[in-house]
C-alpha cells in the first residue's frame, strides 16, 4: 500500500515504530499483529490505531495484519544490510513524495509543503517526523541532520511560545530508533517501556482509574517481554542499602 497524494500518510511515533520492528527482527512477534501483540509489544492503547495503520501504509504488514514479503526481508537481512533493505521500503512506499522532493538536498520547508497535499493535514508536523527519521534510518538522509521546519506563526504575533522542555519543567530524555534511553543509574531503558511511558500523563494531568490499571497491564507485559525473568539463582543479589532517602 502506497502513500499517495490525497490519501493517508502514516504518521505514528518514529520510537514506537523502530522499536517494533527490532521486536519483530530479535524476538519474532507473534503474528498476525492484533491489537493484543500490538500492546503487548510497547505500544500504548491510543497509538494502536495510528501504529497499525503506520505499519500497512508502509506494507510491513497486510489488511489482516500478517508480515509482508518486504517485512520478512527486513527481518532476515543483517545489521550491515538493513538499512539498503529498509531504503527500498521506504522509497516504495513513499515513491508518490520522492518524485517532488528529495530530504537530502530540499530544505525543510520543502519537505513539509510537499505532504500537505496528504492527510490527516492536522498531523502534518507527525507525518514530515516520521518520514525523515525512516530516511534517516535507511541512510537517505545523514545520520542527526533531520529537521522540520517549524509551523508558520500567524501574522504580526511575535510572542514566542516555550519549548517543550520549558513547558514540562526541564528536557526529559531523548528516545533514539538507534540505541535505548540511558539511565540515571548507567543502565539503558528499553524504547519500548519508553513508548509506554511516554503515555502517562504529565503537566499536572489526570487519568481515570480505568485507564490506570491499562497502563499498569500494559506496563507488566512490555516489561515482561523487554527483560526476561531469569532463573533466582542465576541473578546477582545486590547489596541491602538501608538508606532510601534517595529513593523515588
Amino acid at each position: 500500500m502506497a502513500v499517495r497524494s490525497g490519501g493517508q500518510a502514516p504518521y505514528a511515533p518514529p520510537q514506537t515504530v523502530f522499536a517494533l520492528i527490532q521486536a519483530f527482527r530479535n524476538r519474532a512477534l507473534p503474528t498476525p499483529f492484533t491489537r493484543e501483540v500490538y500492546v503487548r509489544a510497547g505500544v500504548p492503547e491510543s497509538l494502536v490505531t495510528r501504529t497499525s495503520q503506520t505499519f500497512r501504509l508502509l506494507d510491513l504488514v497486510d489488511e489482516a495484519g500478517n508480515p509482508t514479503a518486504e517485512f520478512e526481508g527486513l527481518r532476515r537481512v543483517g545489521s550491515s544490510e538493513y538499512p539498503q533493505r529498509l531504503e527500498s521500503i521506504v522509497r516504495a512506499a513513499y515513491a508518490d513524495a520522492f518524485q517532488f522532493v528529495d530530504p537530502a538536498k530540499d530544505p525543510p520547508q520543502k519537505v513539509r509543503d510537499v505532504f500537505r497535499h496528504y492527510e490527516p493535514l492536522g498531523q502534518l508536523t507527525r507525518i514530515v517526523t516520521l518520514f525523515l527519521a525512516l530516511c534517516e534510518a535507511a541512510g537517505i538522509i545523514p545520520e542527526g541532520t533531520r529537521k522540520v521546519a517549524p509551523k508558520a506563526s500567524p501574522a504580526g504575533n511575535g510572542k514566542k511560545k516555550p519549548d517543550a522542555a520549558r513547558r514540562s519543567g526541564g528536557a526529559g530524555p531523548t528516545v533514539s530508533h538507534k540505541a535505548s534511553v540511558r539511565s540515571e543509574g548507567g543502565g539503558t531503558i528499553p524504547p519500548a517501556l519508553m513508548g509506554l511511558l511516554a503515555s502517562v500523563p504529565s503537566d499536572g494531568a489526570s487519568w481515570t482509574k480505568q485507564q490506570r490499571d491499562k497502563f499498569m497491564t500494559a506496563f507488566g507485559h512490555v516489561l515482561d517481554f523487554t527483560v526476561p525473568i531469569a532463573e533466582a539463582s542465576t541473578v546477582p543479589i545486590d547489596p541491602v542499602d538501608d538508606d532510601d532517602g534517595d529513593a523515588q
